[in-house]
């Protein structure tokens, strides 16, 4: 997923975190804890120690978040966080 830079030489792009993964997940519910309410005001990072990267919405890929920002039913969210924090947050925003 990570793309190559002219800024950057190669050698600074390499990435070894084996305990760190990179996921997208999609939103299933239409409520919930972190569903319809502001980032800022959900407290997920400190919920589920995830980070939010991008939120693709319909056709629009959101990359620059506000605390603002709401996640919503149909959302595919990308995170980063290790695999087990990530479990945590796929089972609040799928149905399963």
């Amino acid at each position: 997923m990570f793309r190559g830079s002219s800024l950057l030489p190669a050698t600074r792009l390499k990435v070894d975190l084996p305990e760190i993964n990179f996921i997208g997940i999609r939103v299933e519910r239409d409520t919930g804890r972190f569903i319809n309410i502001p980032l800022k005001d959900s407290k997920l990072r400190e919920q589920t120690g995830v980070n939010i990267v991008a939120i693709r919405r319909g056709e629009q890929t959101i990359t620059e978040l506000s605390g603002d920002q709401k996640l919503k039913l149909g959302d595919i969210v990308y995170v980063v966080g290790r695999p087990q924090n990530l479990e945590i947050l796929t089972n609040k925003l799928e149905v399963t």
